[in-house]
């Protein structure tokens, strides 16, 4: 029998295991990449919105009783977060995100139906296992005294 040239059957087992070898990590790479991707995509849904809802407070005014389409404050109240009981807040859910809105109280006592101070407002966007993905505030002027509904 001649020499002939090739490869054995270790030298091709060898290879094929060095192959699965850098196939597999480089999957687990690509499902890492793809996990990352999922939650950016998520906390970028969640700072829209907070960013919608901010938009919305500041565009829209909230004097219910003179613009129909304004915020109405009636709808906050005090017992969603106690940690937070200088705000009047009020809870939405969207999609799968819950959306908490908290108005500073300011201004209370005083009658004068003009008086117009800044109050701020917090939004917190939070996934439905109660993770905050984003927060923001802005400010508001409403006329009159803040007080939950």
């Amino acid at each position: 029998m001649k020499y002939e040239k090739g490869f054995t059957l270790i030298e091709v087992v060898a290879s094929i295991l060095l192959i699965s070898i850098l196939l597999i990590s480089f999957f687990g790479v690509f499902k890492n990449i793809y996990k990352s991707n999922a939650i950016n995509d998520n906390n970028i849904v969640a700072m829209n919105l907070a960013r919608y809802k901010s938009a919305e407070f500041t565009e829209k005014g909230t004097n219910s009783t003179t613009d129909p389409d304004a915020v109405d404050l009636t709808e906050f109240n005090s017992d969603i977060d106690p940690s937070k009981s200088e705000y009047c807040s009020k809870e939405e859910i969207e999609d799968q995100f819950i959306i908490k809105i908290f108005i500073k109280k300011m201004g209370e006592g005083n009658t004068d139906d003009f008086y117009q101070e800044p109050h701020q407002v917090i939004i917190v966007v939070k996934n439905m296992e109660d993770k905050i993905l984003s927060e923001t505030y802005t400010y508001i002027y409403h006329q009159g005294v803040v007080s939950c509904g």
